[in-house]
């Protein structure tokens, strides 16, 4: 910010690739909404088609990928844990569609947000539309 008020932006790469997408981007916003943060969280697409859940530093622009075959998450959604020293102390939360033949249809699918492990999973015998959006409210 400029003495007289102003806000001047430039802008930075933090994430490419050729026919990637880093989308929806999602920050712990309870605790760093208008500060300074480091990572980051997105649904990655691959030539348009969401099919994996990033993490970004933005600082060193390292990444995790949490990816299955077949299988087609929507945007992740950071919720924090209640005793949180950590920025990434949490978890995400993303509705993966899988279509394939065998498989249930759909999961909610919860990662560790510090290495995108996977936590659980919550699958359901229900036919869930492949969605970009997601939402949480405590």
């Amino acid at each position: 910010m400029w003495a007289d008020g102003t806000v001047w932006l430039e802008p930075e790469v933090l994430f490419s690739g050729p026919r990637q997408a880093f989308e929806f981007p999602q920050i712990n916003y309870k605790k760093f909404s208008m500060k300074k943060y480091t990572y980051a969280y997105a649904l990655g697409l691959n030539h348009f088609i969401p099919d994996r859940i990033c993490k970004l530093n933005v600082k060193t622009k390292e990444t995790w990928v949490w990816q299955e075959p077949d299988s087609y998450p929507s945007e992740p959604i950071f919720v924090a844990s209640p005793d949180a020293v950590d920025e990434d102390d949490g978890v995400i939360l993303t509705v993966v569609v899988t279509p394939g033949a065998g498989q249930r249809p759909a999961y909610l699918l919860i990662l560790n947000a510090k290495d995108l492990t996977e936590v659980a999973r919550a699958e359901v015998e229900t036919i869930i539309p492949v969605t970009f959006h997601g939402m949480y409210k405590p």
